[in-house]
């Protein structure tokens, strides 16, 4: 018993480790850890029917004479290579999940529910008190920030340049473009609960939902005309 939980727990290791490296996206941890706990679960049911599989393929010799085993190591490697691509289906799955609940902050057609950013804000948000800055001028996370509640003023050489509220967003711009941020953000109420959008994410949406990759256009194409 302790052999199969050591060797199980080896194969969920190992294929945790290969995903976070060579996945070619960035997928959050507990994600990898669920696709490769289902490909090791798929795999291990695999390594238990392979002697039903065996007995099954005997007569596989009159078609297929010699080639038989070559024949069964096809299927069999098939079989292995389809549960490891169903354990990475998982991990782009829960992963694209986040992004289409992201994407909602961004869809005035749709009201968000209290239930809905507290999901968000226990994900990905941050309270902020008062006069704390969010981020510095040049700063390259390259995140968006969505403000759920409170204010927050952004800097530039000491002077605000933009004072925003509640269900209003900033640090598009340096991801579009790639580029540090020209501004630094702080908050200004008692506290400021802002959610951080991750450039993956936000890559996927533009790609996905052309109406978000609109809803940029239009205010960048706004602050140009009042500068």
């Amino acid at each position: 018993m302790i052999y199969f939980i050591s060797s199980f727990s080896f194969v969920v290791l190992s294929l945790t480790l290969f995903n976070r490296f060579f996945f070619p996206i960035k997928v959050d941890v507990k994600h990898i850890i669920l696709g490769s706990l289902l490909t090791a679960l798929l795999w291990l049911m695999l390594r238990s029917t392979f002697d039903i599989f065996l007995s099954l393929s005997h007569s596989y010799g009159t078609f297929f004479g010699g080639m038989r085993n070559l024949f069964i190591s096809l299927i069999w490697l098939y079989l292995n290579i389809a549960s490891y691509l169903v354990g990475v289906e998982l991990m782009a799955t829960l992963h694209k999940k986040d992004m289409l609940l992201l994407k909602k902050l961004f869809d005035d057609s749709i009201p968000l529910s209290s239930s809905f950013i507290h999901y968000l804000a226990s994900r990905y948000g941050k309270i902020y008190r008062q006069n704390v800055m969010i981020f510095e001028q040049g700063n390259r996370e390259h995140n968006v920030y969505f403000i759920v509640q409170g204010s927050v003023n952004l800097i530039q050489d000491d002077r605000v340049i933009r004072s925003l509220k509640a269900h209003e967003y900033f640090g598009e711009m340096a991801v579009l473009n790639e580029t540090p941020t020209i501004a630094s953000a702080m908050s200004t109420s008692n506290e400021s609960e802002i959610i951080a959008i991750p450039k993956v994410h936000l890559e996927m949406m533009l790609a996905d939902e052309p109406k978000v990759a609109m809803k940029f256009l239009r205010k960048m194409s706004l602050r140009l005309q009042q500068r």
